[in-house]
C-alpha cells in the first residue's frame, strides 16, 4: 500500500486584496492537493509590517514562508530599503522561504499575462478603475476569460533583471538592480513544485 505524502503547509504574506485574489486562484489552478497555501494580508501595509508578521512564525522554523509584494518603494527610500533589507533577514531564518516581488508593483504584473503587452489593463478586463481591479475576488479567471495566460509573462520578465534570486536556501538580495522591470513570479510555480521534494 502506496503511503500518502503529507500535505506542505505554505504561509503566504501578501501585501493586499490584488495579490491575495489572484494568488488564491492561481494556486487551485496550478497545483493539486499536495501544497496547502495559506493567505495572510498586510492590507497595504509597509515592509516592517510585513516582516512583524514573518516573526509571528517565530519558533515554527520548518514553516515554508512566501513574501508577495511590490518593490516600487524601496527604489526611492533609503529607509524603505533599509526595511526591506531587513524582512529578508528574518525572511532567511526560514529554511524554504522566498520573496516574491514585482517592480514597479504587481497591478503592472497582470499586463504581460496579454500578448502582446497590454498598456490599459483596465480597459482589457472591463474594468472601471483601479479600485474595482483590486476588490475583483477572481480576477486571476476573469484574465483567462479575457484572453490572458500566465506563460505569456515569461516573454517580459527576465530573470537577469531580478534583484532577488535564491542560492543555497537563501534569499539573495541584489539592490542594483531594484529599478529593473522585474517579477520573480518566473520562478513560482517551478519553486513550488521543488518543494515537493525538500520536504
Amino acid at each position: 500500500m502506496s503511503k500518502i505524502k503529507p500535505r506542505i503547509k505554505i504561509e503566504v504574506i501578501v501585501e493586499g486584496a490584488t495579490e491575495e485574489n489572484y494568488l488564491k486562484e492561481f494556486t487551485k489552478h496550478s497545483f493539486d492537493e499536495t501544497l496547502r497555501f495559506n493567505f495572510h494580508n498586510v492590507k497595504g501595509g509597509s515592509y516592517h509590517s510585513i516582516t512583524k508578521k514573518i516573526r509571528s512564525f517565530k519558533g515554527l522554523s520548518d514553516s515554508t514562508i512566501f513574501i508577495v509584494t511590490d518593490i516600487d518603494r524601496l527604489a526611492n527610500d533609503e529607509n524603505e530599503l533599509s526595511n526591506f533589507e531587513i524582512m529578508l533577514k528574518v525572511l532567511n531564518e526560514f529554511k524554504y522561504s522566498f520573496a516574491f516581488i514585482t517592480y514597479p508593483n504587481f497591478e503592472g504584473f497582470l499586463s504581460p499575462h496579454f500578448n502582446p503587452y497590454e498598456n490599459n489593463i483596465l480597459k482589457r478586463l472591463k474594468l472601471k478603475n483601479k479600485d474595482e481591479l483590486k476588490s475583483k475576488k477572481d480576477i486571476y479567471n476573469h484574465i483567462v476569460r479575457n484572453g490572458g495566460n500566465f506563460d505569456n509573462i515569461f516573454k517580459r520578465y527576465k530573470k537577469e533583471n531580478l534583484c532577488c534570486y535564491k542560492r543555497e536556501n537563501k534569499t539573495i538580495f541584489d539592490k542594483s538592480k531594484i529599478r529593473l522591470e522585474q517579477s520573480s513570479f518566473i520562478y513560482f510555480i517551478e519553486y513550488c513544485n521543488g518543494l515537493k521534494n525538500k520536504k
